[in-house]
């Protein structure tokens, strides 16, 4: 006998250009069966990714799931993207499924009608179809849903270039292009837009960007793990230059001394630890770190 179908994990219905677009989620062995469905009369592509943990506990990172996911006529779209062709399923309908079994958290997608050239994505985001809902009935599932059909807030320019900004500041303010500097601030929109679906209040999210709250501090309320920062971030040479002349004060100004490498150290260290660039030179020429600050410093041995 034929095995029993099991019940819908996720069962979703979206807008599609005036039409109905049915997204559900099934298990499928040690997988998950994503099965798409619409009215929309259309040519249909589903233009799409996956979210997977890049690490125990680490945030979930765009990717395209292996070869053996995709289905019949996939093609890669400049190598960041899937696009797979719906198929007639009768009755004016088109249907396309997915079989997922690499631990993928989530599916992202919009839709593109080949014939109109039309793109329909969710109020200017993505289709987000989480995986990991558990048996119809229990609370996993209800959340999943939730966060699928959660209508989210806007996300400004500025609220996303000033986010990019922390994030790059976090990281030790490395030496960058501008196409580095663009995908970062696609990576902010994406990240930002993740928080949202989670749940996370916009305000919270202005209030890191207003500096009320530091990021690695919010990353640890929201429990998610603060990104690397890397071993030896850039300290701007200004910055070395007051935090030795600090070192050489305190030390009671020897003839010279040479306290450039010690000072690089530290900053290193503090900016490493999450600590930004202008948070440290604040404090540095606060009266109680150096009373006379604005004395120069004295110059560096080459």
């Amino acid at each position: 006998p034929a095995a029993p179908v099991q019940p819908a994990a996720l069962d979703c219905t979206f807008d599609l250009g005036g039409r109905e677009m049915r997204v559900t989620v099934q298990a499928e062995g040690a997988g998950k069966r994503v099965h798409f469905q619409s009215d929309h009369p259309g040519a249909l592509v589903l233009h799409w990714g996956v979210l997977a943990p890049e690490a125990p506990g680490g945030e979930a990172q765009w990717a395209l799931p292996p070869p053996s996911s995709w289905p019949a006529g996939t093609r890669v779209y400049k190598d960041k993207a899937l696009q797979s062709p719906w198929a007639p399923a009768g009755s004016g309908r088109s249907e396309l499924t997915l079989l997922l079994n690499s631990g993928e958290e989530a599916v992202d997608f919009v839709v593109k009608d080949t014939r109109t050239n039309e793109w329909f994505d969710r109020e200017g985001s993505n289709f987000h179809i989480p995986l990991w809902a558990g048996e119809p009935g229990d609370g996993g599932q209800a959340q999943a849903q939730a966060q699928a059909t959660r209508r989210l807030p806007a996300v400004s320019q500025e609220l996303a270039g000033i986010w990019a900004y922390i994030k790059w500041e976090l990281a030790g303010c490395p030496e960058r292009s501008q196409q580095d500097a663009d995908a970062e601030y696609r990576a902010g929109i994406a990240e930002l837009k993740s928080l949202l679906r989670e749940g996370v209040p916009l305000e919270d999210l202005w209030s890191v960007a207003r500096g009320r709250e530091r990021l690695v501090d919010f990353y640890a309320r929201v429990g998610r793990a603060e990104p690397p920062s890397r071993s030896s971030p850039r300290v701007p040479k200004s910055l070395v230059s007051l935090q030795a002349y600090i070192l050489w004060e305190q030390a009671g100004k020897p003839d010279g001394a040479d306290f450039g490498q010690k000072a690089k150290q530290l900053l290193e260290d503090r900016l490493g630890r999450g600590e930004t660039a202008e948070d440290i030179e604040r404090q540095l020429r606060a009266p109680e770190a150096a009373e006379q600050s604005a004395a120069p410093a004295p110059p560096l041995p080459v």
